[in-house]
C-alpha cells in the first residue's frame, strides 16, 4: 500500500529552534488521532515524541496499521517519531518490528532492546523510558539510565527532555497522581 510522498531533514547540529509535537494514547480513536495530526501538521514540527499507547493491543498486528501507521501517515510521512511505550503495546515483538529503536546497552536482553534509548536533535537531548519494565535502584533500566545522566551527551544538551508513558506526576486524571516508582527514583 503506498501512502504518499513525503519527507523530513535530517538533524543539524547545534544550537537552534526547533518544533516538537507530543502525543500520546491514540489507540482505538483512529479518527481522534488524524484530526490532531492534522492540528499538529499547520506547525510542521521537525519531531514526533509518542509516550504510548499507539494501538488497543501490540500483538495484533493489524492494529499498528489500522491505529497507527493509517491514521498517522501524513503526519509520519513529514516528521520522524520517538515513541516511549506504554501498556498497550504489550511488550509485543511488533515493538521491534515496526519500530527498531537502537539496542539500549551491551548485554540487554532482546526483549527490551529499543525499550529505553536516547535521541539528540539540535541542542536538544531526549531520554526514552518504558514504563513496563522495573525503574527501581538495581534494575537495567536504573542502571542504564543513571549512566544517560552521567554522559556528556546529556550533560552538554541544553535542553533535556524525558518521555515515559506513565507520569512521574499527573493532574487531571481523578485518582491518578502519577507513578510513584518514577516519582521516587527520578
Amino acid at each position: 500500500q503506498t501512502l504518499g510522498t513525503g519527507g523530513f531533514l535530517t538533524d543539524s547540529p547545534g544550537p537552534r529552534e526547533m518544533t516538537i509535537g507530543v502525543l500520546g494514547d491514540t489507540q482505538e480513536l483512529a479518527a481522534n488521532f488524524l484530526l490532531n495530526n492534522t492540528r499538529l501538521m499547520k506547525h510542521k514540527p521537525e519531531l514526533i515524541l509518542h509516550v504510548g499507547d499507539l494501538m488497543t493491543n501490540g500483538t495484533d498486528a493489524s492494529q499498528w496499521n489500522t491505529q497507527l501507521f493509517t491514521p498517522g501517515k501524513d503526519m509520519l510521512r513529514f516528521a520522524p517519531m520517538y515513541v516511549s511505550f506504554g501498556n498497550h503495546e504489550s511488550n509485543s515483538p511488533n515493538i521491534r518490528k515496526y519500530l527498531p529503536y537502537p539496542e539500549t546497552m551491551t548485554g540487554n536482553p532482546v526483549d527490551s532492546r529499543g525499550h529505553w534509548y536516547t535521541a539528540s536533535r539540535g541542542n536538544a537531548f531526549f531520554i526514552f523510558l518504558d514504563s513496563q519494565y522495573a525503574f527501581t535502584p538495581g534494575s537495567p533500566q536504573y542502571i542504564w539510565f543513571n549512566g544517560v545522566l552521567a554522559s556528556s551527551a546529556f550533560r552538554n544538551s541544553t535542553w533535556r527532555i524525558l518521555c515515559c508513558h506513565y507520569p512521574a506526576y499527573s493532574v487531571g486524571w481523578e485518582g491518578y497522581d502519577g507513578d510513584a516508582n518514577m516519582r521516587t527514583y527520578l
